[in-house]
């Protein structure tokens, strides 16, 4: 009977040890899917629930106005077809790292291959037109840098999107 009660008793701790492991397991793909893999920013399932955190917030009226700034990279499929997938990605690196020190105090988030969003709140919303500024000056410089291969040469189109308390928001 001692022995029995022991093999169920390792079970039982085996199984709790196997549940542990797979709640770990869960937890960390969990916090994948909410990373972007390359440029380990937010995903788009991140994006996805910031929007309706913000959207939430709005409506009981705990943010008043913010900006969503969106920024599509030029030229990923020439520089995937001309100079490969690796430089591709390099080049989506490189671009994501610009904009996150531009909009060092905003949430950046990955929504597609070459789309990013940036949602701008506070001071980054107050200065959302210089920083915008400054981000089209820096892609400007870095995409007219022809010492430098053509997969760190950085384009971007860049635009805002404003909220002011009062205005319609759509999820």
């Amino acid at each position: 009977p001692c022995t029995a009660n022991h093999s169920v008793l390792g079970n039982i701790i085996e199984a709790e040890e196997s549940a542990k492991h797979a709640q770990e397991k869960a937890e960390n793909m969990t916090m994948l899917a909410y990373k972007d893999a390359l440029t380990h920013v937010g995903s788009k399932i991140a994006y996805d629930n910031a929007a309706r955190t913000l959207a939430k917030d709005v409506s009981d009226n705990l943010i008043h106005e913010f900006g969503i700034a969106m920024v599509d990279l030029n030229n990923l499929k020439v520089i995937n077809d001309s100079y490969g997938h690796a430089n591709g990605n390099t080049y989506i690196s490189g671009a994501c790292h610009i904009i996150c020190t531009i909009f060092r105090h905003s949430p950046v988030f990955r929504i597609g291959g070459d789309e990013f969003i940036v949602i701008l709140k506070g001071g980054d919303y107050e200065k959302r037109h210089e920083l915008v500024e400054q981000a089209s000056q820096i892609f400007f410089e870095s995409e007219n840098n022809f010492s430098k291969e053509p997969w760190e040469r950085y384009s971007v189109a860049i635009g805002i999107a404003e909220y002011k308390q009062g205005d319609s928001i759509d999820t």
